[in-house]
Protein backbone atom coordinates (compact mmCIF):
# COMPACT_ATOMS: atom_id res chain seq x y z
CA UNK A 1 0.00 0.00 0.00
CA UNK A 2 2.59 2.16 1.12
CA UNK A 3 4.53 1.94 -2.45
CA UNK A 4 0.77 3.00 -4.27
CA UNK A 5 0.84 5.95 -2.47
CA UNK A 6 4.32 6.61 -2.99
CA UNK A 7 3.66 6.52 -6.87
CA UNK A 8 0.85 9.08 -6.79
CA UNK A 9 3.09 11.04 -4.57
CA UNK A 10 6.23 10.63 -7.19
CA UNK A 11 4.01 11.59 -9.82
CA UNK A 12 3.07 14.69 -8.49
CA UNK A 13 5.96 15.93 -7.37
CA UNK A 14 7.47 15.55 -10.59
CA UNK A 15 4.77 17.93 -12.33
CA UNK A 16 6.32 20.81 -9.74
CA UNK A 17 9.03 23.03 -10.21
CA UNK A 18 10.05 23.38 -6.62
CA UNK A 19 9.29 20.91 -4.02
CA UNK A 20 7.80 20.97 -1.25
CA UNK A 21 10.87 21.52 1.94
CA UNK A 22 8.43 19.36 4.15
CA UNK A 23 8.97 16.83 1.72
CA UNK A 24 12.45 17.12 1.24
CA UNK A 25 12.87 17.46 4.60
CA UNK A 26 10.61 13.97 5.38
CA UNK A 27 12.68 11.85 2.41
CA UNK A 28 15.64 13.05 3.66
CA UNK A 29 15.19 11.46 7.36
CA UNK A 30 13.99 8.39 6.30
CA UNK A 31 16.86 8.16 4.04
CA UNK A 32 19.75 8.98 6.43
CA UNK A 33 18.24 5.92 8.74
CA UNK A 34 17.52 3.71 5.88
CA UNK A 35 13.50 3.26 6.84
CA UNK A 36 10.72 3.09 4.30
CA UNK A 37 8.38 5.21 4.82
CA UNK A 38 5.46 4.41 6.47
CA UNK A 39 1.76 4.37 5.64
CA UNK A 40 1.22 7.90 7.73
CA UNK A 41 3.92 9.29 6.66
CA UNK A 42 3.30 8.73 2.98
CA UNK A 43 -0.41 10.19 3.92
CA UNK A 44 1.12 13.14 5.01
CA UNK A 45 3.38 13.53 2.03
CA UNK A 46 0.27 13.00 -0.23
CA UNK A 47 -1.45 15.66 1.76
CA UNK A 48 1.59 17.85 1.00
CA UNK A 49 1.89 17.29 -2.94
CA UNK A 50 -1.94 17.79 -3.25
CA UNK A 51 -1.10 20.84 -1.47
CA UNK A 52 0.53 22.19 -4.19
CA UNK A 53 -2.08 22.53 -6.74
CA UNK A 54 -5.23 23.86 -6.95
CA UNK A 55 -6.55 20.47 -8.31
CA UNK A 56 -5.66 17.17 -8.28
CA UNK A 57 -6.68 13.96 -10.26
CA UNK A 58 -6.10 10.31 -9.06
CA UNK A 59 -7.72 7.75 -11.50
CA UNK A 60 -6.91 4.21 -10.44
CA UNK A 61 -7.93 1.51 -12.38
CA UNK A 62 -8.98 -2.03 -10.95
CA UNK A 63 -9.47 -1.19 -7.57
CA UNK A 64 -11.72 -4.30 -7.21
CA UNK A 65 -8.06 -6.79 -8.16
CA UNK A 66 -6.69 -4.21 -5.08
CA UNK A 67 -5.91 -6.50 -1.49
CA UNK A 68 -5.81 -3.37 0.60
CA UNK A 69 -8.11 -1.38 -1.28
CA UNK A 70 -9.75 -0.09 2.15
CA UNK A 71 -6.54 1.35 3.31
CA UNK A 72 -5.99 3.31 0.08
CA UNK A 73 -9.60 4.78 -0.34
CA UNK A 74 -9.05 6.03 3.63
CA UNK A 75 -5.62 7.57 2.34
CA UNK A 76 -6.76 8.79 -0.56
CA UNK A 77 -9.82 10.23 1.23
CA UNK A 78 -7.36 12.22 3.86
CA UNK A 79 -5.40 13.52 1.05
CA UNK A 80 -6.96 16.72 0.06
CA UNK A 81 -10.19 18.85 -0.56
CA UNK A 82 -8.72 19.16 -3.34
CA UNK A 83 -8.09 15.89 -5.33
CA UNK A 84 -10.95 14.42 -7.67
CA UNK A 85 -10.47 10.46 -7.73
CA UNK A 86 -11.69 8.23 -10.20
CA UNK A 87 -11.26 4.32 -10.03
CA UNK A 88 -12.76 1.61 -11.80
CA UNK A 89 -13.44 -1.80 -11.19
CA UNK A 90 -16.29 -4.67 -11.14
CA UNK A 91 -19.86 -3.60 -10.06
CA UNK A 92 -19.59 -5.06 -6.23
CA UNK A 93 -16.74 -2.39 -6.09
CA UNK A 94 -19.77 0.07 -5.44
CA UNK A 95 -20.19 -1.26 -2.13
CA UNK A 96 -16.77 -0.45 -0.58
CA UNK A 97 -16.88 3.35 -2.42
CA UNK A 98 -19.97 4.15 -0.67
CA UNK A 99 -18.55 2.64 3.19
CA UNK A 100 -15.48 5.41 2.00
CA UNK A 101 -17.28 8.47 0.34
CA UNK A 102 -20.17 10.33 1.30
CA UNK A 103 -20.53 11.70 -2.03
CA UNK A 104 -19.82 9.52 -5.03
CA UNK A 105 -20.52 9.62 -8.40
CA UNK A 106 -21.20 6.23 -9.52
CA UNK A 107 -20.99 5.71 -13.33
CA UNK A 108 -21.50 2.06 -14.72
CA UNK A 109 -19.50 1.04 -18.49
CA UNK A 110 -20.38 -2.26 -19.04
CA UNK A 111 -18.70 -3.96 -22.25
CA UNK A 112 -20.90 -4.31 -25.53
CA UNK A 113 -21.12 -7.89 -27.31
CA UNK A 114 -20.09 -6.44 -30.71
CA UNK A 115 -16.86 -4.16 -29.36
CA UNK A 116 -15.57 -7.08 -28.09
CA UNK A 117 -16.40 -9.30 -31.27
CA UNK A 118 -14.83 -6.49 -33.12
CA UNK A 119 -11.67 -6.14 -30.75
CA UNK A 120 -11.07 -10.13 -30.86
CA UNK A 121 -11.61 -9.83 -35.05
CA UNK A 122 -8.98 -7.23 -35.19
CA UNK A 123 -6.80 -8.83 -33.11
CA UNK A 124 -6.96 -11.95 -34.53
CA UNK A 125 -6.35 -10.68 -37.81
CA UNK A 126 -3.25 -8.52 -36.62
CA UNK A 127 -1.64 -11.88 -35.77
CA UNK A 128 -2.81 -13.71 -38.71
CA UNK A 129 -0.85 -10.93 -40.65
CA UNK A 130 2.12 -12.41 -39.14
CA UNK A 131 1.22 -16.21 -38.94
CA UNK A 132 -1.71 -16.33 -41.85
CA UNK A 133 -2.58 -20.22 -41.25
CA UNK A 134 -2.86 -19.84 -37.37
CA UNK A 135 -6.23 -19.40 -36.73
CA UNK A 136 -8.77 -20.34 -39.23
CA UNK A 137 -12.24 -18.92 -39.45
CA UNK A 138 -14.10 -22.03 -36.87
CA UNK A 139 -10.76 -21.76 -34.45
CA UNK A 140 -11.70 -17.89 -34.28
CA UNK A 141 -15.71 -17.93 -34.26
CA UNK A 142 -14.97 -20.44 -30.94
CA UNK A 143 -12.57 -18.03 -29.43
CA UNK A 144 -14.59 -15.15 -29.97
CA UNK A 145 -17.74 -17.15 -28.69
CA UNK A 146 -16.29 -18.33 -25.85
CA UNK A 147 -14.46 -14.86 -24.66
CA UNK A 148 -18.19 -13.10 -25.27
CA UNK A 149 -20.18 -15.96 -22.95
CA UNK A 150 -17.43 -15.35 -20.52
CA UNK A 151 -17.09 -11.34 -20.54
CA UNK A 152 -20.91 -9.78 -21.19
CA UNK A 153 -23.36 -10.64 -18.71
CA UNK A 154 -26.90 -10.84 -19.89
Amino acid sequence: MEGLIAVIVKQLLLQLDVIPKEVIKICNQHRRIGTRISLCKGEKLLRLACSAFNRVYICINALDELQERARLLDSLRKASSSARLFFTGRDYITTTMKGHFEIAIMLQVKANENDIRNLIRTKIAKSGKEEPNLIDKGLQQEITDQIVARSVRK
